[in-house]
């Protein structure tokens, strides 16, 4: 029961303090609402002339925004005409860079032509006078076999030169006499 009564006390006292919280307004007289009423009024003139100068100005932003749109069209078409123009610059060039390449690996091939061709007209005498020395070698061997043969065949007269002079002094005592003072017996 006690609980009770703080609950309504708690209740009552703060009904109290918000009916003391609470000021009583002082009395406006006619004249004052009717004057606060005019004020008002020509705040509202004001406020709609300030409206109709926005609204001015709206229209002059709209009409600006459609100059640069306008501006922007412009633009945009001057800049696919640079496109286009970049393009077709850009087909020439390929265009020349073909050429020029087609020029460049001509010439290298002309060069290259160039070159086996001097290379055969030079090999061609070199080639010649190899089979020339070819020849000439041939030669020298069968003279140097031929001299060998000479050689062998001096080497053999030689020999029987010696034995038969080996065999006169044999038999003639002169004759032998002069070969030991040469040095030959």
């Amino acid at each position: 029961m006690g609980r009770i009564l703080l609950i309504l006390l708690i209740i009552v006292l703060s009904f109290a303090s918000t009916a003391v919280a609470v000021q009583v307004a002082p009395r406006i007289s006619d004249r004052e609402i009717i004057e606060s009423l005019a004020a008002i009024r020509g705040d509202i003139k004001n406020l709609q002339g300030d409206i109709k100068n926005l609204q001015a100005d709206i229209q002059g932003i709209r009409a600006e925004i459609k100059d640069v749109r306008a501006e922007i069209k412009d633009v945009r078409g001057e800049i696919k005409y640079l496109r286009e123009e970049i393009k077709e610059e850009i087909k020439e060039i390929r265009g020349e860079m073909k050429w020029g390449f087609g020029i460049l690996f001509s010439g290298m091939l002309i060069l290259m032509g160039f070159i086996l061709w001097d290379r055969r007209t030079t090999l061609v005498p070199v080639v010649r006078e190899m089979k020339e020395t070819r020849v000439e070698i041939e030669e020298l061997k069968k003279q140097i076999k031929e001299s060998a043969k000479r050689e062998k065949e001096l080497e053999q007269k030689e020999r029987l030169i010696e034995r038969i002079m080996r065999d006169y002094a044999a038999r003639a005592p002169e004759f032998a006499e002069t070969m030991r003072v040469a040095g030959l017996l």
